[in-house]
């Protein structure tokens, strides 16, 4: 390989796709890190509590869920069949700002909300469980915005339907992996 000096196209002997696979493994640790840190208290991560306190300390999170996991689950599985049967049905249509609505209103509005509070609803119970369930969850958060993207893109005819197949399909298999994990026990 050829190296190159200079400002523009230098190369540090890496290839470019390497380059990419570092850069995609520390941000992935990054967003780990964030994540940890952002569902620890501030008197935790300083040190500076009372034995008392440590028990509950996620009584002050800023997050309450109004369920227990088994049924934001039970939510999930309710409504999962009927979200991604109307999503279907807009691509085989071909109505993607329809889709790119359907996203945001019931029935997976229903799911996408059971999938954020999934995390928080165990992290009393079971922190690193939680911290796994948090990383899929944005998993498939990413999904799902991919999908959205993907059906603006077809509807403003810069994408075709198979990318936006393809984004919901990914979507599906990021939701098996959430409840994966979410499940395991």
């Amino acid at each position: 390989m050829a190296k190159t000096s200079g400002k523009c196209g230098a190369t540090s002997g890496r290839t470019v796709e390497t380059r990419r696979a570092t850069k995609a493994k520390w941000n992935e640790r990054k967003l780990a890190r964030r994540i940890v840190l952002a569902t620890l208290p501030a008197w935790k991560l300083a040190g500076t509590c009372k034995a008392e306190e440590t028990d509950a300390w996620w009584e002050n999170m800023s997050v309450k869920p109004a369920l227990s996991v088994q049924q934001y689950v039970r939510e999930i599985q309710t409504y999962r069949g009927q979200a991604l049967a109307e999503l279907d049905g807009w691509i085989e249509s071909e109505s993607y700002d329809k889709l790119s609505n359907a996203l945001v209103i019931a029935p997976f509005a229903n799911v996408q909300q059971a999938c954020f509070y999934i995390p928080w609803a165990m992290l009393p119970v079971d922190q690193d469980r939680s911290y796994q369930a948090q990383l899929s969850y944005l998993k498939v958060q990413d999904c799902i915005d991919r999908l959205d993207r993907s059906a603006q893109d077809a509807s403003h005819l810069f994408a075709e339907q198979e990318d936006v197949v393809q984004a919901k399909s990914r979507l599906e298999s990021a939701l098996d992996e959430f409840l994966r994990v979410v499940q395991q026990p």
